[in-house]
């Protein structure tokens, strides 16, 4: 394949000016749209009190914040640190099987789910329930515990805390 010559992009420039360049209001659009942006960008840096010595000033009392993390009064000799690497590496251990005896037992189970492999209705739909109820329990565990969490007024909270962002699953999923 050879390149277009000049005169054949002339051509199509003239054939197809959109191709090549956006129209005036295109352009007019994105130079307001980026005016708007600069603007917004600058009140708000005003509006805040935006300052670079602020900055730093919050980088210090970050630092400040990040040393009582690991206060020193704590873990003075290196055998207590010891004791506390050997620790975090027992929970992530712990998350680590966790997640691979999850994988082992759930991706088996996950196949009666599957239309296209559990072919029996009511044992595809039976799986299917009991996932549904699965996935519930962590709610209402938490749910629960918010409810405990609130002190005497036990049963007279109004949901709206309690997994917010959980949506509810439709009674039939092959749609």
């Amino acid at each position: 394949m050879t390149a277009p010559s000049d005169a054949q992009i002339k051509d199509w420039m003239a054939k197809q000016p959109l191709a090549f360049r956006a129209t005036p209001a295109v352009r007019a659009r994105k130079i307001g749209l980026w005016i708007l942006f600069v603007g917004l960008f600058a009140w708000c840096l005003y509006d805040f009190n935006f300052a670079p010595e602020r900055i730093w000033v919050g980088l210090q009392r970050l630092g400040t914040v990040v040393s009582f993390m690991f206060p020193p009064h704590l873990w003075e000799t290196w055998p207590e640190w010891v004791e506390v690497f050997q620790a975090l590496g027992e929970t992530v251990a712990m998350a680590f099987l966790g997640t691979i005896l999850g994988l082992i037992i759930a991706f088996p189970i996950s196949f009666l789910g599957a239309k296209n492999i559990t072919r029996i209705f009511w044992v595809r739909h039976t799986a299917r329930r009991g996932y549904d109820i699965i996935r519930a329990f962590g709610g209402v565990l938490q749910g629960f515990g918010e409810e405990l969490s609130k002190g005497p007024d036990l049963g007279h909270g109004d949901g709206k805390d309690a997994r917010k962002g959980t949506k509810a699953k439709g009674a039939d999923e092959d749609q």
